[in-house]
């Protein structure tokens, strides 16, 4: 099933732009958002496969508000650990591009957890099963019979292969990506190619190509050509 979490426009400790009742916020927000995510990549390294970070415009008093959000496979435990990643240690000021000693630290245990290696003694154990049982032993010999599910998770997780990774599609923008998953799409490949074959007959959205013309984004989502000769017809 496919889930989100919401990052915000900005890193938290910045100061963001403002909705406003003549809507000329828009291009800015958008660009914020987008700046934000690029920050976001830096700092925790690009998505993996089942999860997707992308610009969310959402119903406000005064218009519509423009959000940074990540989606993600709620069954892909790489995807889901990478989503929760963002809202835990996602950039907090636009200078904030490294991972700071405590996140690198969480970060290193999170990958001996994934190469089925016990943080407890170091040893290296493959079969999933005996890698739960092993570190069980250590959890009883603590008396830890009374730790939090989060407690247990940060030493309960053996490695999993990633799944392969699907081809990215042809080139579409994370808004037009963002209404195709709305509609249902499970990955980039499905969302892209839908959009460029039926964008044309969703009702009108938001394109960051459209938005943003001095960025120089490449999006072939079919609404460009219903913009297209929606202009033409006015010229006539």
């Amino acid at each position: 099933m496919r889930d989100y979490m919401e990052l915000g426009s900005a890193p938290c400790n910045e100061d963001c732009v403002s909705v406003t009742r003549d809507g000329d916020y828009l291009p800015a927000m958008r660009q914020e958002c987008l700046r934000f995510i690029d920050l976001i990549r830096k700092k925790l390294g690009p998505e993996p496969e089942g999860a997707r970070l992308t610009v969310q415009s959402n119903p406000h008093d005064f218009g519509t508000y423009l959000e940074v959000v990540c989606y993600y496979d709620d069954q892909d435990e790489e995807a889901r650990r990478y989503a929760y990643r963002c809202e835990s240690d996602s950039p907090k000021t636009w200078d904030d591009h490294h991972l700071s000693p405590e996140e690198e630290a969480r970060e290193q245990e999170r990958k001996k957890a994934l190469d089925g290696i016990c943080r407890e003694c170091g040893e290296e154990i493959e079969d999933p099963e005996a890698f739960v049982e092993h570190v069980m032993g250590h959890v009883r010999a603590h008396k830890a019979r009374t730790a939090s599910p989060e407690e247990l998770v940060a030493v309960l997780v053996p490695r999993q292969e990633p799944a392969p990774a699907l081809p990215p599609g042809p080139p579409v923008c994370d808004s037009c990506l963002t209404v195709a998953y709305s509609q249902g799409a499970d990955d980039r490949l499905t969302a892209s190619e839908g959009m460029v074959m039926l964008g044309q007959d969703l009702d009108d959205h938001l394109c960051d190509a459209r938005e943003s013309p001095g960025m120089s984004i490449k999006c072939e989502c079919a609404c460009n050509r219903k913009e297209v000769r929606r202009a033409r017809s006015q010229l006539r």
